[in-house]
């Protein structure tokens, strides 16, 4: 008896203390997915720069990180998927449609920051960012495009820079997503009557919207717009945002 008495102390010693430190290093606070939904913008540096903007929302479909090459001047875009979590950040990846970039991005719901890194066959970088909360370009819009194909178009822009519109051609509509940086920089990401996603970027302005699209087929042309009219919906998500929204 004595024997075993000497045997299992020192195991449920060991149970105890390996207990004691799991709990000990266990985060303190996980959010739940929802706490990480709403508009992100900031810049991305590297061997290219630029701006990005990403949403995320309950819908693999609808959560986007979009970016503006300052230096190829041409925007990309893909959907974000989540990845894992530690604590309060969580860590979401995307490959863009036009250019194969890999992003993975780390959402921190505590404060609204983002940091991650990008890279693409040729180039490699980091970014940085913070979520939304307003942005001065809310509001309803419109115009036509031109190029390898015509049409017209209409979007909204929410008071935290989440946009949604369609592109119509033909007087079929094809829907899509994005977001606008707080600079005014316009990105969108859509798929066209031949299954083939596309990408509109641009910049917002006093005068209105005027840029460029694209499609994974390879045709492309530009947009433009008359000004737009004030107003745009809410959104946002995230610990952070639900701090700011706390009485």
């Amino acid at each position: 008896m004595t024997r075993i008495k000497h045997v299992l102390f020192p195991r449920v010693l060991v149970l105890f203390v390996f207990a004691a430190f799991c709990i000990s290093i266990a985060p303190s606070a996980w959010c739940a997915p929802s706490d990480y939904y709403g508009t992100y913008a900031g810049t991305f540096t590297g061997e290219d720069s630029g701006v990005w903007v990403a949403v995320i929302s309950s819908s693999s479909s609808e959560s986007l990180f979009l970016s503006y090459s300052t230096g190829h001047s041409t925007g990309d875009g893909g959907y974000l998927y989540f990845s894992t979590e530690y604590g309060t950040t969580g860590t979401y990846t995307s490959t863009s449609v036009m250019n194969d970039s890999d992003v993975s991005a780390d959402v921190d719901s505590s404060d609204g920051s983002v940091s991650g890194t990008w890279a693409n066959y040729y180039e490699s970088g980091t970014f940085t960012g913070q979520a939304v909360t307003s942005v001065s370009q809310a509001g309803d819009y419109s115009g036509s495009f031109s190029g390898d194909e015509s049409g017209t178009w209409s979007m909204t822009i929410a008071s935290n820079g989440y946009v949604t519109g369609d592109m119509t051609v033909d007087g079929e509509a094809y829907p899509f997503e994005g977001g606008v940086h707080p600079d005014g920089r316009l990105i969108v990401v859509g798929v066209d009557g031949y299954g083939d996603d596309f990408v509109v970027y641009g910049l917002v302005s006093d005068s209105g919207i005027s840029g460029s699209w694209s499609s994974e087929s390879g045709d492309s042309g530009s947009v433009s717009s008359g000004s737009g009219s004030s107003g745009g919906g809410g959104g946002g998500g995230g610990c952070f945002l639900q701090q700011l929204m706390s009485p």
